[in-house]
């Protein structure tokens, strides 16, 4: 009898330490899924701040906007078209050419610009921040062009990138802007 008094100690301290040993798992497997679940919200908020400067420069294409870009190009039309003879002095694609450059000056210098240069943008106080990286403008056909557009989404440490393609058509009844293409992820445009 006198051998078996401290195995009940022994046995005590072995439950101890398994109890300890599962403790200290349960804890680790808690810090990763909180680690997992932070790093994900921290994704979707830079998501959200990509798509927030997508958002941002689409709403310049308002009415008034659009209303300047098209009575310009009529302007181009009218101050080309020969009223004697019934026809235009230039060739279409001349014409075409008139109006791409006039439309894609206007919007270089009083749209695009001002965000191409002004780096950063804090989404309120959330430590969001967007930057729109890049913006081209190219003819597509006729009056009709396809603007690009690259915005980086900042939250923590985390960056995503989105990606744009709005249609312009200076020749289309009714809406003239229309969404090609709308992309949010994490791989940076290739350059």
């Amino acid at each position: 009898m006198s051998n078996s008094k401290g195995s009940a100690l022994i046995f005590t301290l072995m439950v101890i330490l398994i109890l300890t040993v599962l403790g200290v798992s349960i804890l680790e497997l808690s810090l990763t899924e909180f680690k997992i679940s932070a790093s994900y919200g921290n994704d979707v908020l830079s998501r959200y701040a990509a798509e927030a400067g997508l958002d941002i420069l689409k709403s310049e294409f308002n009415t008034n906007l659009l209303t300047a870009l098209k009575n310009n190009a009529q302007r181009i039309i009218d101050n080309n078209y020969d009223m004697e003879k019934g026809t235009y002095k230039v060739s279409m694609d001349q014409l075409y050419s008139l109006i791409f450059n006039d439309t894609k000056n206007y919007l270089y210098s009083y749209v695009f610009n001002k965000y191409l240069n002004e780096g950063n943008v804090a989404l309120g106080n959330t430590g969001q921040i967007y930057n729109i990286s890049n913006i081209t403008f190219t003819q597509d056909e006729g009056m009709q062009y396809i603007i690009h557009i690259e915005t980086v989404g900042i939250y923590r440490n985390i960056k995503s990138y989105g990606h744009a393609d709005l249609i312009l058509n200076l020749q289309a009844t009714g809406n003239p802007i229309t969404i090609s293409n709308w992309t949010i992820d994490n791989i940076p445009p290739s350059n």
